[in-house]
């Protein structure tokens, strides 16, 4: 039955499509269809709880006729006693809207037929059906068909108006849908081009105009007011009502200013908390002013306004649960708890203003009270900020634009300006949720094993939603500081999945683990603010939610911090900066078995729905104090190592070029301003791996550019004196010029300059700032494997260094004393190039094996190296490297043997080669994605050399079975 009201209301609605809003026919046209309308909304409501027809059908359970309907009306209460004509049609309005598809799929497949079938001349139909509620005019037609009527509806008409201000609802209800069809994709990392900002703030605003403009209207404000009145407790007597009748309808409920009689004995025993919840909403609710409703935000499964409440100095907020949600028991049973497990939260903060989050006054199974927080939320303004630094319209860029890919731009600004806020709301909300626990701890022990495991979700406090979206951002006027309050706080199910193909953009920001975990805590929040931090830079993600290459670009340091929070695996999540220490081998740390990650999760007995209460009493420990000294560590990096090449401003077209060419890439500058630690600004949180070894990768990347100025600076000294300049030079070395032919002397010139650049660009380029020491891959317990990997990383580490002093050693020897051996030094550069190209690859090829072995959680890599880009990259350049070297080896020793004479030429080849294929492009344009994933590699091998901190066991539940995940918790203790 549901079903057929709503295609009606489709079908009228797309019947005066045409009428302009203005036009008296169409409310003439409307009312006449809106006492049709009363009626099948009517017969909706009154078959609820009716005997079954004839064919063993119970009336009212047409609400899942259609395919893809998973509830039907009993989700929305048991209704027993036959009720009056007020109550059977809110209770069929509230099952008509409720009957909403949640999704752009089952929209279609429900409804889609029936809006081509009426549409069928004209051509653009068939396509705005298919593309689900978020493209279709439906909700706009239909709220301007609404806010039409009621403006120019006669006096006296309410039940007219009453159905008009139901209708209302279901406008707004699909507004909200179709706002969060159209965001569900809009992420803050990707940047929108300004032009689609512009179209798509356009659209947002049209559509929060009409919500506002239907909100303002008085029954639209009276149908809120019944639609999402709480219900009546079953057993919960109220005065004038006996015990044989059902609950009360919704009209004759009594009102805050009647008085409610306490409970009964028996209820107290048995239902007083749900009784009390009931007392406390209905007071509250009854003391809203609905008729001054404003609009003020549409949610991903809510709409928001503000109402005023007398006793309260400003508007309160009023969230409700769009009904077509609340059919869910997780959605309404989280709901209803909402008050209960987070009023005690918000506190005011000691400096600032503020509180960490809003005041919670009730909360039923459709809405939620609360205190407004000030500000905007943190999506739209890292959107806003995005969309300025965007070019105009993409597709369209010229020659600087696309260089500038060449450059990402990372808006690490917005990171320091509004992160560590967020840090200081989430430790203080932390230390709230601690006290709280305590204090309940305190006034009781729980006797029940379900009130052992309630005790401990709330010990184990959790945001269990942090995105963009539920943070409010606002600018405290005297000190120009940002502050931020927590909204929505608990688990969002639909962002979850749920709900069959409702994912949202929102589900970028929820850790893995969580729409299985039956207790999530801390370990969710930490991903999801890695997520965050990904997101402020601006610079798109990567594949399956990884950091994206361009941060690597800007802000390796970051990047690592970013990694080592969005882990997959939670018992690897931040061990970078959490430290630990090695366990044995086999053995224990901190009396939890040290296994390997290879093994299943221990499994509960199949069927069992709890498992028993002491495995998940144990209060988590507060928000972890070393991620604030490990985010101020690595931002301090970035600003150490970009304030002189102005990498966190868009550069111009003639910095990419210089940045692309030059022969150091600025490396030894950033890499000794990174090195420049004070010992008062060593912090304890930082990346130990990082912060140990800066000194070391900065010395060799000086000792690199070092050796590269002496072989430019002899190679140009030396052709300068062969073109007849006059240098004075020592006795040995003028017999060994004088010995050598003009065109050894030039050949080895010019292969020794262009040996020096490309040597040193493929260095400073790539190697600069990675190292193998400190991968001690402590996670590998198979002793061979580890060895194995301990040799491949010297090796590496041998040649890459190498690589940064034997270019002096062949090319500075050579051009002083033989110069006619420059064939022979210049097939073992290449021969050298190619061995750090080999032992390179290699390595990271092991590390990526292991880490899918080992740590398959973690998002840096793919399984296997051929699925890296930069990686399988980095290999292609073997066999061409492998071929010419093979070449220049056959011709040394051709030229060695007299066999060919024109050396001069062949050296004119050879330094073309190196300068055109391996300095201009190998070593210039594709050694950034190269350099990437070699980082990415190494500081995956970083995680292997970290092993598991202490654990304890967090319960999940996957389908009928319980399953213990096993975390971190670097100060939990054992379970």
């Amino acid at each position: 039955m549901p079903f057929n009201v709503l295609t009606f209301i489709f079908l009228l609605t797309v019947d005066l499509e045409r009428a302009s809003p203005t036009d008296p026919l169409l409310s003439l046209a409307l009312e006449s269809r809106l006492g049709e309308l009363r009626e099948m909304v009517a017969v909706v409501g009154g078959t609820v709880g009716g005997p079954a027809d004839g064919a063993g059908h119970q009336p009212g359970h047409d609400f899942a006729t259609r395919p893809g309907d998973p509830a039907g009306p009993e989700q929305l209460g048991p209704q027993k006693a036959p009720l009056d004509t007020e109550s059977g049609l809110d209770i069929g309005w509230r099952l008509v809207i409720a009957a909403l598809p949640v999704d752009a799929h089952r929209f279609q497949v429900n409804y889609g037929d029936a809006m081509v079938t009426s549409r069928r001349a004209e051509p653009e139909a068939e396509a705005e059906a298919e593309a689900g509620p978020g493209r279709w005019k439906t909700p706009e037609v239909l709220a301007r068909m609404v806010i039409a009527y009621l403006a120019g509806a006669p006096v006296g008409r309410d039940d007219q108006q009453d159905t008009a201000g139901c209708l209302g609802v279901l406008a707004l209800t699909l507004l909200a849908l179709q706002d969060a069809d159209e965001r569900k994709e809009l992420d803050i990392a990707t940047a929108l081009s300004r032009l689609d900002a512009e179209r798509h703030d356009r659209t947002a605003a049209e559509r929060r105009r009409l919500a506002a403009d239907l909100v303002s209207l008085e029954p639209v404000g009276r149908a809120v007011e019944r639609l999402y009145r709480p219900q009546q407790p079953e057993g919960l007597l109220l005065p004038g009502q006996k015990e044989t009748e059902g609950p009360i309808p919704s009209q004759q409920q009594p009102s805050a200013r009647t008085t409610i009689a306490p409970p009964d004995a028996s209820r107290q025993e048995t239902g007083s908390t749900e009784d009390e919840r009931y007392i406390n909403n209905m007071s509250h609710w009854d003391s809203l002013v609905f008729s001054g409703l404003a609009f003020l935000e549409f949610g991903t499964t809510s709409m928001v306004l503000t109402v005023p409440m007398p006793s309260q100095r400003e508007s309160v907020v009023l969230k409700l649960v769009l009904l077509t949600y609340t059919r869910l028991p997780a959605v309404s049973q989280a709901t209803a708890a909402y008050y209960d497990r987070y009023h005690e939260l918000a506190v005011p903060r000691e400096e600032g203003g503020g509180s960490p989050t809003v005041k919670v006054h009730a909360s039923s199974e459709s809405w939620i009270l609360m205190g407004r927080a000030p500000g905007e939320t943190l999506h739209d303004v890292l959107l806003r900020e995005a969309a300025r630094s965007a070019p105009a319209e993409f597709g369209s860029e010229g020659l600087g634009d696309r260089l500038r890919q060449l450059w990402p731009v990372a808006r690490v600004d917005l990171v320091k300006r509004y992160v560590p806020p967020l840090l200081d709301t989430l430790e203080r909300i932390y230390a709230r949720a601690a006290e709280t626990s305590a204090g309940r701890a305190e006034s009781g022990a729980p006797s029940t094993g379900e009130e052992v495991r309630e005790q401990a979700m709330q010990q184990k406090f959790c945001h269990a939603d942090l995105n963009p979206k539920n943070i409010m951002v606002a600018v405290v006027p005297e000190t120009g500081s940002v502050v931020t309050t927590l909204i929505d706080l608990g688990r969002n199910f639909v962002t979850g999945r749920s709900v069959a193909g409702s994912g949202t953009g929102q589900d970028l920001y929820t850790a893995p683990e969580l729409p299985l975990a039956h207790n999530p805590d801390m370990w969710c929040d930490l991903y999801s603010l890695g997520q965050i931090i990904v997101g402020a830079c601006c610079t798109g993600r990567g594949p399956d939610r990884s950091v994206p290459d361009a941060l690597y670009t800007i802000a390796p340091d970051l990047a690592r911090l970013a990694e080592d929070l969005i882990d997959g695996d939670p018992q690897r999540r931040f061990v970078l900066s959490l430290g630990g220490t090695p366990a044995p081998e086999g053995g224990t740390e901190g009396g939890v078995e040290n296994v390997a990650p290879s093994e299943e999760p221990a499994t509960g007995p199949a069927g069992d729905a709890h498992p028993p209460p002491a495995q998940d009493t144990a209060p988590d420990r507060a928000f972890p104090p070393e991620v604030r000294p490990a985010l101020v560590e690595a931002l301090a990096a970035v600003d150490r190592a970009e304030r002189r090449t102005g990498r966190l401003v868009t550069p111009s077209t003639t910095g990419i070029l210089w940045r692309l060419l030059s022969p150091l890439s600025g490396a030894p500058g950033r890499l000794r301003r990174s090195a420049e630690r004070e010992d008062a600004g060593a912090t304890p949180g930082a990346t130990p791996s990082v912060v140990r070894y800066d000194g070391w990768v900065a010395f060799w990347s000086r000792t690199s550019a070092v050796m590269w100025g002496a072989c430019v600076a002899v190679t140009l000294l030396f052709l300068l004196r062969d073109c007849g300049v006059p240098v004075p030079l020592p006795g040995a070395v003028e017999r060994a010029q004088n010995s050598a032919t003009f065109m050894d002397r030039v050949s080895a010139r010019l292969t020794g300059f262009s040996f020096a650049c490309c040597s040193v660009k493929y260095y400073q380029s790539i190697y600069a700032g990675l190292t193998t020491r400190g991968h001690t891959m402590r996670l590998l317990t198979d002793s061979r494997q580890r060895a194995r990997a301990l040799r491949s990383a010297a090796v590496t580490e041998f040649w890459v260094r190498g690589n940064a002093v034997i270019v002096a050693a062949l090319v500075i020897p050579v051009n002083l004393l033989r110069p006619h051996w420059w064939t022979v030094a210049t097939a073992l550069g290449i021969t050298s190039a190619w061995a750090v190209n080999r032992v390179g690859y290699r390595y990271a090829a092991l590390v990526v094996a292991e880490t899918a072995r080992w740590a398959p959680g973690t998002r840096l890599l793919s399984r296997r190296a051929e699925d890296v880009p930069g990686l399988s990259l980095y290999k292609a350049w073997g066999p061409s490297m492998g071929s010419y070297f093979g070449i220049v080896w056959v011709f040394a020793a051709l030229l060695e043997a007299g066999v060919l004479h024109d050396v001069l030429a062949y050296g004119c080849v050879v330094s073309a080669v190196n300068i055109a294929l391996f300095y201009a492009y190998k070593c210039s344009i594709e050694a950034e994605p190269v350099r990437i994933a070699l980082t990415r590699c190494y500081l995956a091998a970083e995680r292997l050399a970290v092993p598991s901190p202490p654990v304890h066991p967090v319960v999940a539940r996957s389908g009928d079975s319980v399953k213990e995940v096993v975390r971190g918790a670097a100060a939990g203790g054992p379970a």
